[in-house]
């Protein structure tokens, strides 16, 4: 029973907290609380620290990203997080450029270090972006490098040896294309000419069959949610 009161208390503690010393919205806090309620129901210090942590990464409190980035910064340890800071310095990233990309898009946090790492090699070693393009663009970092990143750098090279793609839209925005958008622009007009494309997709396990599109499931987590809040 004192345990249940004293989990109470904390909780109002910190919604109270949110709203009214942090000034965020209550659907914004509502949100969250329903993807993640055992954020909302931690020790009033340990969100203080998170709040403190944000703060010291520029993140603006009225921002919308502002809940998310408590939330990711609650489910990455001290650890990870300076292991991901230092693998980003190796790269070649400043620390405000580091703390520019959590600005942007805090679910990088979230990523691996190995697959940061496969990442950031494939972006700078074979599409050719510089480590600062890609703080600039830090959402890029969320795409499956299997699934989507590969496999239409792959798609978009071909049409360009053959000379069926000017190359004039920007890598970064093909990566925002959704399936079908990527398949009715670039794949489907040229299956009787350059039928590698599809198996290009195929072997990524993004399509099945001639030309049917298969919604194959993204590791990325955090691109949907983060347009809701």
């Amino acid at each position: 029973m004192v345990f249940l009161l004293q989990r109470r208390e904390e909780i109002a503690s910190n919604l109270k907290f949110s709203r009214d010393e942090c000034g965020i919205p209550e659907e914004r806090v509502s949100l969250v609380l329903r993807c993640y309620p055992q954020f909302i129901s931690q020790k009033p210090e340990s969100l203080r620290s998170l709040v403190a942590k944000a703060d010291e990464l520029g993140m603006p409190r009225q921002s919308r990203m502002f809940m998310w980035t408590l939330n990711i910064l609650q489910r990455v340890s001290k650890e990870r997080f300076e292991a991901k800071v230092e693998l980003m310095r190796r790269f070649g990233w400043s620390e405000s450029e580091f703390s520019s990309a959590v600005r942007k898009a805090p679910t990088f946090l979230g990523i691996s270090l190995d697959m940061m790492r496969r990442k950031m090699e494939f972006l700078i070693n074979v599409v050719g972006y510089t480590p600062s393009f890609i703080a600039s663009q830090p959402s890029i970092l969320l795409y499956s490098l299997q699934k989507r990143v590969i496999p239409r750098f792959r798609v978009t090279e071909t049409l360009k040896l053959k000379g069926l793609w000017t190359g004039q839209c920007m890598f970064t925005s093909i990566l925002v294309f959704s399936n079908t958008k990527f398949m009715e622009k670039f794949v489907l007009p040229h299956k009787e000419n350059v039928p590698e494309l599809l198996d290009i997709l195929r072997v990524a396990g993004t399509c099945k069959g001639n030309d049917t599109l298969h919604l194959a499931s993204e590791d990325e987590e955090g691109l949907n949610l983060l347009s809701n809040l």
